[in-house]
């Protein structure tokens, strides 16, 4: 998917910001509203020039609504504070965060040691290049995880997966590929360790059983007995996996 830069339109006298994201994948134009993005178009790649504004304006009651809901839901969310002495989410927790400012330092980096996230940036930093940093922290630290836990796993169920590869998809926690690769997002680190644990047992069996019948269930069982608690949690919860 590729996302265009943010756009603006006023919606029953109120000003909405959105963005356009085209994938080669849809087939027709959706519209989107979460937590962590707002309003989103999702667009086919192919319909060039298409305006999303009339939909839009048809749609203003509902999209202004589930807004409404979104910005109610995302206060129960995470809170990143981009300062030293803040904190960001990871791993289920409130993580501190330290930030040490350098005059010739060229740029942001961040690493995780003692349970605190440390961010080494120059003078001039702002609190995006912080967060980028993290990001870049966070996925790391998503590719070590996933990737002990896969191996685990696959022991367990006596497959091998051949790649793992660490993403943000937009609605997706995990996947299988029919060649055996499987993918993760990002974001599964600001969950607790449980929900990373179940994400990377589901898509191994899914190595075995490509979709999510009773043969599948029945492996999973095996593996993990009590996924279903963090299935059921990960649908609840998992709009606030975010880092604001």
């Amino acid at each position: 998917m590729t996302a265009e830069s943010p756009r603006r339109i006023e919606l029953l006298h109120t000003e909405v910001r959105y963005r356009v994201t085209r994938s080669r994948r849809l087939k027709s134009v959706q519209l989107r509203i979460d937590v962590a993005h707002g309003l989103e178009v999702l667009l086919p790649r192919r319909l060039e020039g298409y305006d999303e504004r009339p939909l839009l304006r048809r749609h203003a009651r509902w999209i202004l609504e589930r807004l409404r809901r979104s910005e109610a839901r995302r206060a129960l969310g995470p809170r990143a504070v981009w300062t030293d002495g803040g904190e960001v989410p990871l791993f289920g927790h409130r993580c501190p965060l330290t930030v040490r400012v350098e005059r010739d330092r060229g740029r942001t980096a961040a690493r995780y040691r003692g349970g605190r996230v440390a961010v080494r940036a120059p003078i001039d930093a702002s609190p995006d290049d912080l967060r980028s940093a993290v990001v870049a922290l966070y996925r790391a630290i998503a590719r070590e995880t996933l990737e002990s836990r896969v191996a685990h796993w696959s022991r367990e169920a006596s497959v091998r997966a051949r790649s793992v590869t660490i993403r943000e998809q937009a609605t997706r926690w995990g996947s299988c590929s029919g060649a055996g690769r499987l993918s993760f997002n990002w974001r599964l680190v600001i969950a607790p360790c449980e929900i990373l644990d179940y994400v990377a047992a589901h898509e191994v069996a899914h190595l075995v059983h490509f979709d999510h019948g009773p043969e599948w269930q029945g492996l999973l069982d095996r593996l993990m007995p009590d996924w279903r608690r963090w299935e059921d949690w990960l649908d609840r919860n998992g709009e606030l996996l975010y880092l604001p």
